[in-house]
Formats: C-alpha cells, sequence, structure tokens
C-alpha cells in the first residue's frame, strides 16, 4: 500500500529545505536536486509539487515572506498615525523569526540577479508600501511629506533588521527605533 503523504504537509517540508539551502548558498543553489538531497527524497517528490526551479523558488520565498503578514497582532486591528505606525515598525523589526529575517536578507541580496527572487520581494514590496501608506496617510501630510516619511521608515526597519543579523542585542536596537520613531513621527504629525 502506497504511503499517504500530506500534500500541504509535503510543501511545507520543501519550502522549509528551500530556504534552508537560499540562507546557505544564496538562491542560486535552490535546485530541484539540491532540495531533494536536503530532505533525503528523490527529485520526483519535489518536482511533483513544483514542476520547475523558478516555481520552486517563488513558491518557497513567497510563503516566507507570507509569514511575516501572518504574523502581524490582529487585535487591536493596525490603525494609522504615530501608534499605529510604531505597532507595525516594530512587528518588522523585532516579531520576525530569525530564520525568516534571514531568508529576506538573502532575497535582497540575490534580488539584482535573480528575477524570480526579484520578482517575490516585488509583491512583497508592494503589500508593504500599500499598508505603510496606509498608516501613514492618518497623519494627513502632503504627498511630498508623505513619501518622505515613507522612506525613511524603510531605512529604519532595513537597518534595524540587518543590525540584528549583525548581532546587535534587541534592547539596543529597540531603543534606537522607538528614538527615531519619535523623531520622525513628532515632527512629520506636527
Amino acid at each position: 500500500m502506497p504511503k499517504v503523504v500530506d500534500a500541504a504537509t509535503r510543501r511545507r517540508e520543501i519550502h522549509s529545505a528551500a530556504c534552508a539551502l537560499a540562507v546557505e548558498a544564496g538562491f542560486a543553489g535552490v535546485t530541484i536536486r539540491a532540495v531533494a538531497a536536503r530532505m533525503g527524497a528523490s527529485t520526483s517528490v519535489v518536482t511533483h509539487y513544483f514542476p520547475s526551479r523558478e516555481e520552486l523558488v517563488s513558491s518557497a520565498l513567497d510563503q516566507a515572506l507570507d509569514r511575516f503578514w501572518q504574523g502581524l497582532p490582529t487585535a487591536p486591528p493596525p490603525t494609522g498615525g504615530p501608534m499605529g505606525i510604531q505597532a507595525f515598525v516594530e512587528h518588522a523589526v523585532f516579531s520576525s523569526a530569525p530564520e525568516l529575517r534571514d531568508v529576506w536578507m538573502r532575497a535582497v541580496v540575490d534580488a539584482p540577479g535573480d528575477p524570480v527572487v526579484r520578482a517575490s520581494l516585488d509583491r512583497f514590496d508592494r503589500r508593504w508600501d500599500a499598508t505603510v501608506s496606509t498608516l501613514v496617510d492618518a497623519l494627513a501630510l502632503d504627498e511630498a511629506a508623505t513619501r518622505l516619511l515613507i522612506d525613511q521608515l524603510d531605512i529604519i526597519v532595513s537597518g534595524a533588521v540587518t543590525t540584528g543579523v549583525e548581532g546587535v542585542p534587541d534592547a539596543d536596537r529597540r531603543a534606537a527605533v522607538s528614538s527615531l520613531l519619535a523623531h520622525l513621527l513628532v515632527r512629520g504629525s506636527g
């Protein structure tokens, strides 16, 4: 009797192996053969779910990046203005699992040379920009000030995530992020 395998579980296993390989060797190292070897499975196990490397990489990276959105606090729902922005930025920097941060960092590094990775990051960035724009809109700034604040928030998040990879303690990063946000948001909402 053939072994019954739950498709969702198998896809998660494949995604996990692909993301681990990406962190270790870059997305160029994520091949059907390498993922199968990491899982101790045949290539047909991987190709059953992902017929091409492009589909494999896209699905694994999209799934990893989607975990960021799933972790957002829902009660109370994120609101705009300074408090909503602060909560969203703190979630982005401090609530994401280290493995998600590592996959994101690798994707940022590899995106310029890999159109599949670039496309996944572009999808994430569009959603990020729309969310941040909605939060910032509550401040009722003019268009130039809104764009500047959104860019500054992107820089704060990117810098704080990067320093986490570099080993700067969370307490130090949290203090720096809080200080920068307080300065920007008081200036931006005033």
